[in-house]
């Protein structure tokens, strides 16, 4: 089932998020992985109106937030850029898609998403898509 997340969510999303670092690129580097810090994160998005997490729960877990932003560089576009996300494959992509609906009816014309590439030194790499 589809749902906004909720500050109940916030202790699973917070773990969920320091295993997704421990398995992408990020892995080595020297980024405090503080759980505190990370639920003050989690915590700042979900109640920010800039952004927005979805979780998926029956039967299989997944979430995905996102935010809305605009591009830096001219025309200036609007998007949304996946902020964090994680469980089975068909879960986070329900979630995904619930995130890129929420965008578009905000006006955003792009998504930005990372994407895992197995087999390769680098483990993930950033996918634009036109919403």
């Amino acid at each position: 089932m589809l749902r906004l997340a909720t500050h109940d969510d916030i202790p699973q999303l917070t773990t969920a998020l320091l295993n997704l670092k421990a398995q992408t690129a990020w892995k080595d580097e020297p980024l405090e992985q503080n759980p505190q810090r990370v639920a003050e994160f989690v915590t700042g998005q979900l109640t920010s109106p800039e952004s927005v997490c979805y979780v998926w729960d029956d039967p299989a877990h997944g979430f995905c937030g996102v935010r809305f932003a605009w591009m830096h560089l001219p025309p200036h576009l609007p998007y949304v850029f996946e902020w964090g996300w994680d469980g089975s494959p068909r879960a986070a992509v329900r979630c995904w898609r619930a995130c890129c609906e929420w965008g578009k009816k905000r006006g955003a014309v792009y998504g930005l998403r990372t994407t895992s590439t197995p087999g390769s030194r680098v483990t993930e790499r950033c996918t634009w898509e036109r919403l």
